[in-house]
């Protein structure tokens, strides 16, 4: 498994200087993304419900007070293998052109952020702790698999509007 500052340079290497708070939720739904594909984390750090949305702490401790992130110190993405690439590059195609604040709005918006903070008892723009669980990534983004553009193979998109199922495989096609 990866570490969130391989993924987080990936990104930057890809999109070039991003804004910390995108970095953070660029992140966020690789790992999500990553749980509903495939049932595995793309890197072990948690990612907490904190009051701008989901952010990986070990990863903010790399690029506090940035505003704007150029490089991850330790970041190596030549250390993650062609599954957790093509994660990457098929995520940032589908958020990677959108504005910090609509990846702040959506994941405020999702149920894994909300229900976290919720059953902390956080209210809106609380300091807030509290781990998202994998499991709770892997089955909100799972259910979404045949309803978010940009996120599924174009053969996979054709046999869903068709009515057939899509199985793991095709999606990936």
């Amino acid at each position: 498994m990866s570490s969130v500052l391989h993924v987080a340079q990936a990104i930057i290497d890809e999109l070039g200087p991003v804004e910390a708070l995108k970095l953070q939720k660029l992140v966020y739904y690789c790992q999500a993304w990553a749980m509903a594909w495939d049932e595995e984390p793309l890197f072990p750090e948690e990612i907490q419900a904190w009051g701008l949305g989901p952010v990986v702490p070990r990863l903010y401790r790399e690029h506090r007070q940035q505003s704007e992130v150029q490089s991850i110190p330790g970041g190596d993405p030549s250390r993650l293998g062609e599954r957790q690439r093509e994660i990457i590059a098929r995520v940032l195609s589908a958020y990677g052109g959108d504005a910090s604040s609509k990846l702040i709005d959506r994941t405020h918006q999702e149920h894994p952020w909300r229900a976290v903070r919720e059953a902390a008892g956080c209210e809106e723009g609380d300091s807030c702790a509290e781990v998202i669980p994998p499991a709770m990534l892997r089955d909100y983004y799972r259910a979404r698999i045949d309803t978010e553009d940009g996120l599924i193979s174009a053969a996979a998109r054709e046999q869903a509007a068709k009515g057939g199922l899509v199985t793991h495989a095709e999606f990936w096609a």
